[in-house]
């Protein structure tokens, strides 16, 4: 008896000792400022709709204007990359604490394009959206159908993670002691004051070009199993609760857009999916320039994220298309080779490939017989600037593969004059 008591003394304190363990690892590895889970589990927020999807939508849908045009009270629950797994449980789960009306999808072309669940290997994305909700056996159930079963301890008991490395801790020795140490978590997420929206202040111009690899993508049109069953599951769950399920696309930068094979294609699939289950679609890809210009770098903080000024501007415009004070055919063309056709002439950006120690680079512009721009090559330190093209339509031009230094590019279209600054450090093949 005294055997088999010390026995179970020992699995109990071994039990204890991992459970801590993987609590401290977790704490110290998960940013609790970036969950969404406290505002959404709080009753008294008394939210009425959702705007779900990756960081397009947490950066580019304001629920403060949505509101002076809905009268609704969304939240914003996008988070980076977000799978549409975590989005079937954010919905789940709100639905147990609020009447939810009204739930905006986003149908981003990389979520869903995702591997089988299975085949999943880095969660890391999946694990940021769920860290903070509750133990419900929805969650739990999600966790099991997440991956192979080979990521279970994983997933259970998160040991390897986010910033941390338990394999690597010399390297992620400094933030591990920083929470580590940490006095006090904060109490209240900071997104409350927008309700879950995130900000981007001025453009990342770093990614407002085009590279050459970039522009030749594929976007597979097929998904996985997976991804449409669990789309299924969203739109039956909205059916059975009586909430309007909207899915759209956010605009992205037309070099993510136009020079992409099979977009069409991916876009009549989700087309189709919303006819399947009686829902509206609405591709801001489509859009037409004169409700929203995709060729002004202004709105974009990067090709697929919008900066304040963009996110306001596609915030009202989507809550005017809500409101009822636009429709659908005022806003946007019917498909892409038309949106294509009526945009008006603009540079996109640059696509670059190097070769012994120059760049070579090639303006990507639509309609350039009806441009002119010119292009300068500043290195840093020096006083004086290079000047590459001088107010031509030609696309191509060489300068040095220096690490410091910038593109200037000017161009004219109807007598305004358009400017852009990209870096023109080697490309990261080099």
């Amino acid at each position: 008896m005294k055997h088999f008591i010390s026995h179970l003394l020992a699995i109990l304190l071994l039990s204890i000792f991992i459970l801590s363990f993987s609590w401290i690892w977790h704490w110290c590895s998960v940013d609790p400022k970036s969950s969404k889970w406290p505002d959404i589990i709080n009753h008294d927020n008394h939210l009425d709709c959702l705007l779900i999807g990756s960081s397009h939508v947490q950066r580019s849908l304001s629920p403060t204007i949505f509101h002076e045009y809905t009268q609704q009270t969304c939240f914003n629950v996008g988070t980076g990359s977000q799978p549409y797994d975590a989005s079937l449980l954010f919905l789940q789960e709100a639905i147990k604490h609020h009447q939810i009306k009204t739930v905006y999808l986003e149908m981003y072309h990389h979520i869903w394009t995702t591997a089988p669940y299975s085949q999943r290997t880095d969660l890391n994305k999946l694990y940021a959206a769920l860290d903070g909700a509750p133990w419900t056996i929805d969650k739990i159930t999600t966790l099991l159908h997440a991956s192979h079963v080979s990521h279970y301890v994983n997933s259970f008991l998160p040991v390897r993670r986010f910033a941390l490395n338990i394999f690597n801790l010399p390297q992620d020795k400094e933030y591990f002691l920083t929470r580590l140490t940490a006095l006090r978590r904060p109490q209240t997420s900071p997104y409350i004051a927008d309700y879950g929206f995130l900000q981007e202040t001025k453009p990342n111009r770093d990614r407002l070009y085009v590279d050459a690899a970039t522009a030749s993508i594929d976007i597979t049109h097929a998904p996985s199993t997976d991804s449409y069953r669990t789309l299924q599951q969203i739109a039956q769950l909205a059916h059975q609760h009586g909430i309007n399920l909207v899915l759209f696309m956010q605009p992205e930068l037309p070099t993510r857009i136009y020079y992409r094979p099979n977009y069409q294609a991916y876009h009549d699939m989700i087309a189709d999916f919303a006819d399947e289950y009686h829902l509206p679609f609405y591709d801001f890809n489509f859009v037409k320039a004169s409700y929203f210009d995709v060729s002004d770098p202004n709105l974009f903080y990067a090709d697929d994220h919008l900066t304040v000024a963009g996110a306001e501007k596609f915030s009202q415009l989507f809550g005017q298309l809500i409101s009822g004070e636009v429709t659908a055919d005022d806003i946007f063309y019917p498909d892409l080779a038309t949106t294509i056709q009526q945009a008006p002439p603009a540079v996109y950006g640059i696509a670059r490939q190097y070769a012994n120690d120059q760049v070579t680079a090639k303006l990507v512009a639509h309609q350039r017989d009806h441009l002119a721009y010119q292009v300068y090559h500043q290195a840093e330190g020096s006083h004086s600037a290079e000047l590459l093209l001088d107010w031509t339509n030609q696309e191509q031009f060489t300068y040095p593969a220096t690490m410091d230094s910038e593109i200037v590019v000017t161009w004219h279209r109807d007598n305004d004059e358009h400017q852009f600054v990209l870096p023109g450090w080697l490309p990261p093949s080099q």
